[in-house]
C-alpha cells in the first residue's frame, strides 16, 4: 500500500477513479476495512482524504468512525470527525452518536469539545426521534450538577432544544453579571431584550433580576450622568411587558431614586420623561399623599427657574391640576400660589377640558367658601381662575366663584383685581347677591379709586338696580360718599348732569353740611355749591353767608356771577329767608360787595327795584331799610356826584315814600333845602329837624340858615314851609352848640312873616342863655373877636329900631 500510494496521490488518476464511483466504493471499501484491522488507522484517514474530493455519500466514512468509536478510540475519532466535516460526509444520526459517545468518555474538564461536537449536532435541523436525546445533550453543557442553568451565552443553534425559560435563565445570568459589575447600560439593554419573556413561565425570574437591577443602581454610589441608561430605564419602565411586574410603589421610588442620583444633569430630556412618568404614577391612584415628598421635590425643580425647559412644559401643562390640589393641601400657601403662577405663565389652561375644568371650579368653590383664607390663597385663587377665563377663552362666568374672590379680595384691599371681576359681574344683568357684592367693592373704593366706583355707579343707576331690600342701590353709594366724607364724587354727578340735582333731594342737607365744613373748596366744587344751594332754595342763612364768603375768597368771576343770580333770584326776589329778616339782611350786606362789583350793577335801579322794596317789608327792617337805601345814595354820590343829585331829585317821591329822607347825607338834605318843589323843601325841614333833636352840627346849621333866609324872600308865602321852618327854630334855640344865632336873630328880627318875626326873643333869649360866659371872654379880648362885633352891631341897631 505505501507503494501505491503514489498512485493515489496522482490527481489525474483519481479523477479517472472518481468517475467509476461504484466500482471505486466496491474495490477500495473492503481494502480500508482490512486496511484498518491491521493497524494502519492513521493511514486508513490519509487515504480517505485523498479518496474523497467532495461530499460523499460514502459509508466508508460512518464504518470507520463506528469502528473508532466502539474501539474508544476518541482522539482518532476526533480526528476523522473533523475531517469528515469538511466533506459534509456526516448525518445528524453520525452527529448523534458522536455527541454522545463525546459526552460519555471525555472528561468534563474537556468542555470546549463538548460544546463544539453538540453545535456540529445542533446545526442540523431538529427531528422528532432524535430531540428529546440532543435536548438532554443541551441541557448537560448548560447547567450545573443541580440541574440549574449556569451558562451566560448560548450558541443559536441550541435555541431549538431550550424551552423560553431556559433561554431566559441563561440571559438572566448574564444580565446578573453586568449588574455585579455596574454595568447598567448593557444591563438594561438585556432586560428590554428579554421583554416577550415576561408573560410565560420565567416571568418571576424577570420581576427578581428587575428588582435586583433597581436596587443595585440604587445602591451605586455617585450621580447617573449616562442620558443612553436613562433611555433604557425609561423604555424599561414604559414597556407594557414588564407592567404586570413592577409595583406601582417600586416604581415610583425607583424613579425618584434615579431622579435623585441625576444630580445637575435635570435639564436633560431625560429629566422631565422621568418626572412625567413618576407624576403619571402617583396621580393614577388617589393615594397620592403618601408620596408627598416626590411631589415636593418635583415642585420644587418646576418652581426653582422662571423660564422652564419645553419638556418640564409638558409636564406641567399634563398634571398641572394635580400639582393646584396638591399645592393647595399644603400648609404653607405660598407654594399654591408660586405653583398658580407657573400654571398661568405656561398657558396650560388652553388646553383645559371641560372635565377638569368642573373639577377646579367645584374645588375652587369649596375653598373659597371657607372663611379666613391667606392672602396667597386669595391671590393664586384669583390668578387661577382668571387664566381659566383668559386662556380658555371661555364666555361662560361661575359667579359664584367671582363673588367669593371679591369678598376676600377686598378683605387684603387688592382694588385692581376687584376692579377686574367687578368688570365682570357689571357685564351681565346683576342679581341681590352681585348686588350686594357691588356695594361692597362700591364702599371700599371711595375715596381713593373714584374712575372704578363710577362704573359701579353708572350701572346701578342706569339699570336703576335695587338691593335685596328694594332700595336703590346707586342711592346707597351716594350716601356711603357722605358718610365717608367724601361728597366729591356726588359733585362730579351734579357737574356732569345737572338733573341728578331732582334725585337727589334725600341727601342734599348732608351735601351742604360737607360744603360748609370745606375750609378750601375748589372752584368746580364752588359751581356745585351754588347749584346744591339754589336748587334746594335754601332757607338757612348760615349756608348763604359761607356762601358768600367762600365764593368772595376763592371764585372765579364766572363763578362769582353765578352766585350772585342764585342769591338776587332767591334771597332778594324770592325771598326764602322771610322767616329770617335781619338773618336776610345780613346776607344782603354780606353779599354787597360782590353785588356792587357785578358788571351791569345801578345803584340807582336798585333805588327803584320794587321787588328790593318788598324785600323791606318787614317791619323789624325798618331802621336796615334807611341803611339800605341810605348806603345805594353814597354808591351814587362817591361815583358821580351830578348823577347823585340827578337820581336824588329824580327819585325823590319813591325816597319819601320809603321814608327814608330822616336819614340821608348832608348834601341829600342839602339838595332838599335847595329844591323848588314845596314837598321837596318840606322833606328838608323834616331831615334837619331829626338832626336837630340829635346832635347838629355846623353843616346843618349852614343849611337852616340858608332856608330861613329863603322864607325871607321866595317862600314867605308857603304856610307849611314857614310852619316847619318855626319848629326848626324852636328845636335849633334848644341847642348849646350853635354857631349862627346871631344869624339866626337878624332874620328874624327882619323877617316879613310874623310867625318868624315873633322868633326873634326866643333867639335872644338863647344867645343871652348859652353866650353869657362868651360875653366875658369877649369883654376881655377888647372886642377883636368878629363875632362880638356883629353882635353888638346888631344889638345896637336893634336898640334903635326899638325905640324909634
Amino acid at each position: 500500500m505505501k507503494q501505491v500510494q503514489p498512485l493515489f496521490e496522482n490527481h489525474d488518476l483519481n479523477d479517472e477513479l472518481l468517475t467509476a464511483k461504484e466500482h471505486f466504493e466496491t474495490i477500495v471499501s473492503p481494502l480500508l476495512k482490512k486496511i484498518f484491522h491491521s493497524g494502519y488507522k492513521s493511514y486508513v484517514h490519509t487515504l480517505l482524504t485523498l479518496f474523497t474530493k467532495k461530499n460523499s455519500k460514502s459509508e466508508m466514512w460512518r464504518d470507520i468512525l463506528n469502528e473508532l468509536i466502539s474501539h474508544s478510540e476518541v482522539e482518532e475519532s476526533l480526528s476523522l470527525w473533523r475531517e469528515g466535516k469538511t466533506f459534509k460526509v456526516w448525518r445528524q444520526k453520525d452527529a448523534l452518536a458522536f455527541a454522545e459517545y463525546v459526552f460519555k468518555h471525555i472528561e468534563a474538564k474537556n468542555h470546549f469539545i463538548k460544546a463544539e461536537v453538540l453545535t456540529d449536532l445542533c446545526k442540523f435541523s431538529p427531528s422528532g426521534s432524535s430531540y428529546g436525546q440532543i435536548r438532554q445533550l443541551v441541557l448537560s453543557i448548560l447547567t450545573n450538577e443541580k440541574g440549574k442553568i449556569t451558562a451566560r451565552k448560548v450558541p443559536q443553534n441550541y435555541s431549538p432544544y431550550l424551552s423560553k425559560e431556559e433561554l431566559l435563565s441563561v440571559e438572566l445570568n448574564v444580565i446578573k453579571d453586568d449588574i455585579s459589575g455596574s454595568h447598567f447600560f448593557s444591563a438594561a439593554e438585556s432586560l428590554l431584550g428579554i421583554s416577550f419573556f415576561s408573560e410565560n413561565d420565567g416571568s418571576q425570574k424577570t420581576k427578581k433580576i428587575i428588582y435586583f437591577f433597581f436596587s443595585k443602581l440604587m445602591e451605586s454610589k455617585g450621580d447617573l450622568k449616562d442620558s443612553k441608561l436613562f433611555d433604557t430605564i425609561l423604555k424599561l419602565l414604559s414597556s407594557q411587558s414588564f407592567a404586570h411586574l413592577i409595583t406601582r410603589e417600586h416604581k415610583i421610588d425607583w424613579i425618584f431614586g434615579i431622579i435623585q442620583k441625576m444630580g445637575n444633569v435635570n435639564k436633560l430630556p431625560q429629566f422631565s420623561s422621568f418626572l412625567h412618568e413618576m407624576l403619571k404614577e402617583i396621580w393614577s391612584q388617589d393615594s397620592f399623599l403618601l408620596y408627598s415628598s416626590c411631589i415636593d421635590y418635583c415642585l420644587k425643580h418646576l418652581l426653582h427657574n422662571k423660564q422652564i425647559s419645553k419638556p418640564l412644559k409638558k409636564v406641567v401643562q399634563d398634571f398641572h391640576v394635580h400639582l393646584l390640589f396638591y399645592s393647595l393641601s399644603l400648609p404653607k400657601k405660598q407654594v399654591f400660589f408660586d405653583v398658580v403662577q407657573l400654571v398661568v405663565n405656561q398657558e396650560c389652561f388652553k388646553t383645559l377640558k371641560s372635565e377638569s375644568r368642573t373639577r377646579l371650579e367645584e374645588h375652587t368653590l369649596r375653598s373659597l367658601k371657607k372663611p379666613n383664607l391667606s392672602k396667597e390663597e386669595v391671590l393664586g385663587f384669583h390668578h387661577l381662575y382668571k387664566g381659566v377665563m383668559v386662556q380658555g377663552n371661555s364666555v361662560e362666568v361661575n359667579f359664584e366663584i367671582v363673588e367669593a374672590l371679591i369678598t376676600h379680595l377686598l378683605h387684603f384691599s387688592q382694588v385692581t383685581f376687584v376692579n377686574h371681576w367687578s368688570a365682570q359681574l357689571l357685564q351681565h344683568s346683576q342679581t341681590p347677591s352681585q348686588i350686594t357684592v357691588l356695594l361692597k367693592v362700591g364702599y371700599h373704593l371711595i375715596p381713593s379709586n373714584e374712575r372704578d366706583f363710577q362704573k359701579i355707579f353708572d350701572a346701578f343707576y342706569s339699570k336703576q338696580c335695587v338691593d335685596k331690600d328694594g332700595e336703590f342701590a346707586w342711592k346707597q353709594l351716594v350716601e356711603e360718599c357722605l358718610t365717608k366724607s367724601h361728597p366729591q364724587f356726588v359733585f362730579h354727578l351734579i357737574e356732569r348732569n345737572e338733573e341728578m340735582l331732582k334725585e337727589l333731594d334725600f341727601c342734599i342737607e348732608k351735601l351742604l353740611k360737607h360744603f360748609l365744613e370745606n375750609t378750601k373748596p375748589q372752584p368746580h366744587q364752588l359751581e356745585t355749591y351754588i347749584k346744591i344751594t339754589e336748587h334746594a332754595n335754601c332757607a338757612n342763612f348760615v349756608t348763604w353767608l359761607d356762601l358768600c364768603h367762600k365764593i368772595e375768597r376763592f371764585g372765579s368771576e364766572k363763578i362769582k356771577d353765578q352766585f350772585l343770580r342764585a342769591f338776587k333770584e332767591r334771597v332778594l326776589y324770592s325771598d326764602v329767608l322771610k322767616a329770617f329778616p335781619q338773618n336776610k339782611f345780613a346776607c344782603l350786606m354780606r353779599c354787597l360787595s360782590l353785588l356792587e362789583r357785578e358788571k351791569g350793577f345801578s345803584a340807582e335801579q336798585w333805588l327803584q327795584d320794587k321787588r328790593i322794596a318788598a324785600f323791606f317789608d318787614e317791619p323789624l327792617l325798618k331802621d336796615k331799610k334807611v341803611e339800605f337805601y341810605s348806603h345805594l345814595l353814597k354808591l351814587i354820590q362817591k361815583k358821580n356826584p351830578l348823577a347823585y343829585v340827578i337820581t336824588l331829585h329824580k327819585h325823590m317821591a319813591i325816597l319819601m315814600e320809603n321814608s327814608l329822607l330822616e336819614a340821608l347825607s348832608i348834601d341829600s338834605v342839602k339838595l332838599l333845602i335847595h329844591n323848588t318843589q314845596e314837598c321837596m323843601i318840606i322833606k328838608g325841614c323834616h331831615a334837619l329837624q331829626k338832626r336837630f333833636m340829635e346832635s347838629p352840627g355846623p353843616e346843618e346849621e349852614a343849611l337852616f340858615i340858608d332856608l330861613l333866609a329863603r322864607t325871607v324872600s321866595e317862600l314867605v308865602k308857603s304856610h307849611q314851609i314857614i310852619e316847619e321852618v318855626a319848629v326848626l327854630i324852636r328845636l335849633y334855640t334848644q341847642k348849646y352848640a350853635i354857631e349862627f344865632i346871631f344869624e339866626a336873630m337878624e332874620l328874624c328880627s327882619s323877617h316879613p312873616n310874623k310867625k318868624l318875626k315873633r322868633c326873634f326873643p326866643t333867639c335872644k333869649h338863647t344867645f343871652f342863655l348859652f353866650k353869657r360866659v362868651n360875653l366875658i371872654t369877649f369883654w376881655k379880648t377888647g372886642f377883636k373877636h368878629p363875632l362880638l362885633f356883629n353882635f353888638c352891631l346888631r344889638f345896637l341897631n336893634l336898640l334903635l329900631w326899638k325905640n324909634s
